[in-house]
């Protein structure tokens, strides 16, 4: 089985690239004017949050965080806020992108987060669920039927 070939920081770090010049030189409508442009800090310091939470249990699991090494993987974490969603790290990324959106200000960049989401469900999710399923067979298709990708 191939591996995915893109760090989904680098995904992040893309969308968030595309969502600055195209509220900068396409903006839409203000939806968030100031004060309010600043909620955004707080939604991306609840990404961050969310993602140390998920990081810890992984390495308190003993398993691998590098999301192109799947071969590392030594345990199926589903407690703590895996017990909420499946890639918590991977919403994480999605939140910090959904405050700087806010932050940007302008509709122009909330339409480029499905775009994000599209790209890590094809390019990486898809990949680790059947790494998953594959290695953890039973346990982890019954955990993947009981708890949503995203949300």
């Amino acid at each position: 089985m191939g591996r995915p070939r893109i760090y989904p920081p680098l995904i992040m770090l893309a969308t968030a690239a595309t969502m600055w010049m195209l509220d900068r030189y396409f903006p839409l409508p203000e939806i968030f004017g100031l004060p309010w442009q600043r909620l955004g800090y707080v939604v991306m310091i609840a990404a961050v949050v969310l993602d140390l939470w998920a990081l810890r249990l992984f390495l308190r699991s003993g398993t691998t965080v590098h999301p192109l090494r799947l071969d590392g993987n030594r345990a199926l974490v589903t407690e703590g806020i895996y017990r909420l969603t499946r890639n918590p790290m991977y919403l994480g990324l999605l939140l910090l992108l959904v405050g700087f959106a806010i932050r940007l200000g302008s509709l122009t960049p909330f339409l480029v987060l499905p775009l994000f989401i599209g790209a890590m469900n094809r390019f990486q999710i898809a990949h680790e669920e059947r790494f998953l399923s594959e290695r953890y067979g039973k346990a982890y298709d019954d955990y993947r039927d009981r708890v949503n990708r995203w949300l």
